[in-house]
């Protein structure tokens, strides 16, 4: 077997990882990690998919089985098992909507937190902090570089980095001063991390009304 030969059929029997991976991200949004750290994420889940599928088999079957992927990774002379790539692909999927509500719920780090091994929450930046906390309905964003601000709320907001992508909904537009401006269904705005603050009001004054009394 040559060397494409080989990658070829590592990329079919790390399929259920791959596709994992893929979905997992989706879920979760993509952070700034090293190659090997995405290899790390990819390995483990087609392991995982594939034991699963292993503990699965063994019990409807009701005797052990032998991981075939795991086989033909280093004896060539092994077939591709394509039902237990298929399988443990599934199995890869459901894997990564756990894992994203473990990362969203940020259940290891609460878990730290309770036994006091750590004080942080797990988030990337604040950026994703801000957004993922619990009961935001509506906030004033200031955008410093046209000096206008909007009383709204957040629809979508970008993945961490350094142009923060916005879409608010149901905005109210103010000058500086506090002057009504005009209302808008739905706003896009792009700016650079400096450029922008976003606070939440609690008791909104009259200045913040959705419309003109």
């Amino acid at each position: 077997m040559n060397i494409s030969e080989f990658i070829l059929r590592i990329a079919l029997l790390l399929l259920p990882g791959i596709i994992a991976v893929k979905v997992y991200r989706k879920l979760k949004g993509n952070t700034r990690k090293k190659d090997w750290e995405d290899f790390i994420d990819l390995l483990i889940f087609s392991l995982v998919s594939y034991l699963i599928y292993a503990v699965i088999y063994g019990i409807a079957q009701g005797s052990y089985t032998s991981i075939i992927a795991l086989q033909a990774i280093y004896d060539a002379t092994v077939p591709i098992d394509w039902f237990e790539i298929f399988c443990s692909s599934l199995i890869g999927i459901v894997l990564a909507f756990i894992a994203s509500f473990i990362y969203k719920k940020k259940l290891i780090n609460r878990l730290g937190q309770a036994v006091k091994v750590t004080n942080r929450y797990g988030d990337e930046d604040i950026w994703d902090f801000f957004h993922n906390m619990p009961n935001i309905e509506w906030v004033v964003v200031r955008d410093h570089q046209v000096e206008l601000y909007y009383f709204c709320y957040i629809k979508v907001f970008s993945e961490s980095k350094e142009r923060r992508e916005l879409l608010l909904g149901d905005v109210t537009v103010y000058n500086e001063d506090g002057k009504f401006c005009y209302n808008t269904d739905a706003m896009y705005i792009c700016r650079n991390y400096y450029d922008i603050t976003i606070e939440i009001p609690q008791i909104p004054d009259n200045s913040l009304q959705k419309k003109e009394d």
